[in-house]
């Protein structure tokens, strides 16, 4: 038996989620806050693992409560799954049960542990970007100085050549005075 309801105020939306024997996900937009809230109240859903993050949400937070058998391989699989638990109380129950012992132990609900986890990640990144930064000065740093001694080089050699050449045997930009004057450079 489906039923719908009307929107009602927040504070009575997880008693009257908890009234449910199972939540049936949808596979394209899977449940998010909603998923959560089923959860928090109990009740057993059957999702679908999607292939983008959206479609994944769901299957994560079954995973986080240590419910992977809410998890659906395909669509057959899905409506199997949902028509066995419908025909099946006994297994219904012993779900909701499995949850609600699940809520303060699980990762899906322990604010402390993901916060802990949280903060590792960010450290994570935050060394990371670090170590980047470093390398790129220091990169940045190896080649500035090589550009610096290739320019020096490359000068002094340009002054050696010069200097054994006579100056008017070289015009790098021919113009009328030169020409005017017979010469071949400035």
């Amino acid at each position: 038996r489906l039923r719908f309801s009307p929107f009602f105020e927040r504070q009575l939306e997880l008693p009257t989620k908890s009234l449910c024997d199972l939540f049936l996900d949808t596979p394209a937009f899977v449940a998010h806050t909603t998923g959560s809230d089923i959860l928090w109240a109990g009740v057993p859903f059957v999702t679908i693992a999607g292939h983008d993050f959206a479609a994944r949400v769901a299957a994560g937070l079954a995973k986080a409560m240590g419910m992977p058998e809410m998890i659906s391989r395909n669509d057959a699989d899905y409506v199997d799954l949902a028509i066995s638990l419908l025909q099946k109380p006994v297994t219904r129950a012993k779900w909701r049960a499995t949850l609600e012992a699940n809520r303060n132990t699980h990762l899906a609900f322990d604010t402390e542990a993901w916060m802990k986890h949280w903060d590792m990640l960010l450290t994570m990144a935050w060394d990371r970007c670090v170590k980047l930064l470093l390398l790129c000065w220091w990169r940045s740093i190896r080649l500035l100085t090589s550009c610096a001694l290739f320019l020096s080089a490359t000068r002094t050699t340009v002054k050696r050549v010069l200097g054994r050449m006579s100056l008017p045997n070289i015009c790098l930009a021919p113009c009328r005075l030169c020409h005017s004057m017979g010469k071949l450079a400035h």
